[in-house]
């Protein structure tokens, strides 16, 4: 039944990659691809209960799988902060500097772009995964 769930999860992320990149668009289904990430979810979260239930069973294994949880996620979550940061200003950079050697300008007349810097509220929200919250310090 597991393994059932794992490959009709794996046909909602096709779908909703196909949605995205547009590839096959005359498919109905591909058209509503949308509607399959909730289907992933959905699907996904029954299988890391279904998966894990056996596992937590005791109190004391809950505190070292959130440990082990956190390991996974936390290092992406930063690795892919820093590298949207990164991405955002390099395009940031290459604009500038296409227009200041001449071969771009800007329609509305400004002279550059600004540099994205994470404010310390936003930092802290990325920090403690408040961040899905849509909450403000300031």
């Amino acid at each position: 039944m597991i393994k059932a769930f794992e490959g009709g999860r794996g046909v909602a992320a096709l779908i909703v990659a196909l949605f995205h990149f547009r590839l096959v668009y005359q498919v109905s289904v591909i058209q509503n691809g949308y509607l399959f990430v909730d289907l992933f979810f959905v699907l996904s979260g029954f299988l890391i209960c279904s998966l894990y239930w056996r596992r937590l069973e005791s109190s004391g294994e809950i505190f070292p799988f959130l440990i082990r949880r956190f390991g996974r996620l936390f290092p992406l979550l930063i690795f892919s902060t820093i590298l949207f940061i990164l991405a955002r200003n390099g395009m940031s950079f290459i604009k500038n500097q296409l227009v200041w050697h001449g071969y771009a300008h800007f329609p509305s007349g400004i002279s550059g772009l600004g540099y994205d810097v994470p404010k310390a509220d936003e930092l802290l929200a990325t920090v403690t995964m408040t961040h899905g919250l849509a909450c403000s310090i300031s």
